[in-house]
C-alpha cells in the first residue's frame, strides 16, 4: 500500500509520518518492515520512483530539466541532478541529449 501511494504522489511532499499514518504504523516501525521486505528504505523508493518518471519525461518532452526535477518532486534542482547521476550514471542532460531509456 506505501509503495502504490509513492507510485501515485512522487510530486508530493512526502512525509515518514504521512506514509506511517496511512497503514496505523509508527515511522520506525514502517522503516523497520519496509526494509525488511523490500529490501530498501522508505527514501530509496521514493527517489527511484521520481527518477523513473523524470527519466520518461526527459526521453518523451521537451521541457527544461529543471521543471522535470520540480515536476517530479525535487525541491533543488541541484538534488535532482546529484541523485539522476548516481542513479544512472549520466547527467540528465547527457541522458537527455542520448535520449537513454
Amino acid at each position: 500500500m506505501v509503495k502504490d501511494y509513492i507510485s501515485l504522489h512522487y510530486r508530493d511532499d512526502l512525509k515518514l509520518s504521512e506514509l506511517a499514518d496511512l497503514v496505523s504504523m509508527t515511522p520506525t516501525s514502517l522503516c523497520h518492515i519496509f526494509k525488511r521486505y523490500h529490501n530498501k528504505r522508505i527514501s530509496d523508493i521514493i527517489v527511484e520512483t521520481r527518477i523513473q518518471h523524470a527519466k520518461e519525461m526527459l526521453i518523451s518532452t521537451d521541457i527544461k530539466i529543471r521543471f522535470v526535477a520540480y515536476e517530479c518532486g525535487f525541491s533543488t534542482l541541484t538534488n535532482f541532478n546529484r541523485l539522476f547521476k548516481r542513479l544512472t550514471g549520466m547527467t540528465p542532460t547527457e541522458y537527455k541529449n542520448n535520449k537513454y531509456e
